[in-house]
Formats: structure tokens, C-alpha cells, sequence
């Protein structure tokens, strides 16, 4: 499991080589991701600068600083769209734990 910490207001960065069976996972065809825990969600598709995983391929970097998540601690699940999952790809269960601060 990934632990992060976001500071709210901050450009920090998280940046993330998702693997699959030891070797980096092709993003190309992603066409939508979404951050999910039991109370806070952050969709691309609404916060389209908290999620980048074109400039890098086969790199993703969350950029949750400006996602309006309240303080607190997460546990998130990663959700990955794209042509061959149109109802979405769990990965992880328990992709994330992120802890939110104000600085």
C-alpha cells in the first residue's frame, strides 16, 4: 500500500509507476481515473488537474492539493477507465492511504 500525504492549497505532487506483474503498465489507452474511499471520491473527469498520466507514459501523478479534500486520513481505491474497462478496473483494493493536512 502507497502512504502519502497531501497538503491542501500546495502543488506537491505524487507521482506513481503502476506496475502489473513486475512491468510498468501501459496508461496510453486510460481514458478516465478515479480516486474512491468511504467518504471522498476524485474523478479526472471533475478535477481534471489532479490526475496526469499522459506527460509520462506509463507514469501517473496525482496532484490532490487542489481536489478539496477535507482534513482527515483516507484509505482510496484507484479506479482505471478505458476502452477495455468501460465499467472501470479496480486497482488495489487497497491502493492508498492518504493523509490530508492544511498548512
Amino acid at each position: 500500500m502507497i502512504r502519502a500525504i497531501v497538503y491542501n492549497g500546495r502543488d506537491n505532487t505524487i507521482d506513481l509507476q503502476l506496475t502489473e506483474e513486475g512491468a510498468g503498465h501501459s496508461l496510453s489507452a486510460v481514458m478516465r481515473m478515479v480516486l474512491k474511499g468511504d467518504t471522498v471520491t476524485v474523478d479526472s473527469a471533475a478535477h481534471p488537474t489532479a490526475f496526469d498520466w499522459t506527460t509520462d507514459p506509463g507514469k501517473l501523478v496525482l496532484a490532490l492539493g487542489g481536489a478539496g479534500l477535507a482534513t482527515g486520513t483516507y484509505l482510496m481505491q484507484l479506479v482505471i477507465y478505458s476502452a477495455d474497462y468501460p465499467d472501470g478496473l479496480v486497482w488495489g483494493d487497497e491502493f492508498m492511504r492518504i493523509k490530508v493536512v492544511d498548512i
